[in-house]
C-alpha cells in the first residue's frame, strides 16, 4: 500500500515513515507545492496530510487539489495537533474518511482503514 504523508514538520514526518515502513510503502512531502506534483505524476491508496499546513494551503485545499490530480480513489485522514468537534464534522464533509491526533498512533490509523499492516503488505 503507497502512503503519501504531508507535513510541514520534519521530525513528524520522521516518525510517521519510521512507524508505517517497512509494512507500508511510504513517500513524506514537506509542502502542498511537492504534494500536488507527486499526485501529477504518482498514484497512492491513503493520504495523511496534516490540516496544518504553514505554507501555501491548508490541508482542506490540498485534499481538493490531490482528489482533482490522482486519477485513483484513495482514503484521505487528517492530522491535527488537536480539534473540537466542530472542526471534526468540517474535515469529514471536506473528505477525509477520519481525523487522528499527534502523536500518530498505528493502530488507530489501521483501525480506520480496516486493515492491520499485514493485509496491506
Amino acid at each position: 500500500m503507497q502512503i503519501l504523508i504531508v507535513d510541514d514538520l520534519q521530525t513528524d514526518r520522521f516518525i510517521f515513515k519510521k512507524i508505517l515502513q517497512p509494512d507500508f510503502s511510504v513517500m513524506t512531502l514537506s509542502s502542498p507545492t511537492e504534494a500536488r506534483a507527486y499526485a501529477r505524476s504518482r498514484t497512492f491508496e491513503v493520504a495523511l496530510i496534516n490540516v496544518e499546513l504553514r505554507n501555501d494551503l491548508d490541508g482542506i485545499e490540498l485534499l481538493d487539489d490531490l482528489r482533482r490530480l490522482n486519477p485513483q480513489p484513495f482514503d484521505a485522514i487528517a492530522i491535527v495537533e488537536d480539534f473540537d468537534d466542530r472542526q471534526y464534522r468540517q474535515l469529514l464533509r471536506a473528505g477525509f474518511k477520519d481525523v487522528m491526533r499527534k502523536p500518530f498512533d498505528r493502530l488507530q490509523f489501521e483501525s480506520i482503514l480496516g486493515q492491520s499492516a499485514s493485509e496491506a503488505a
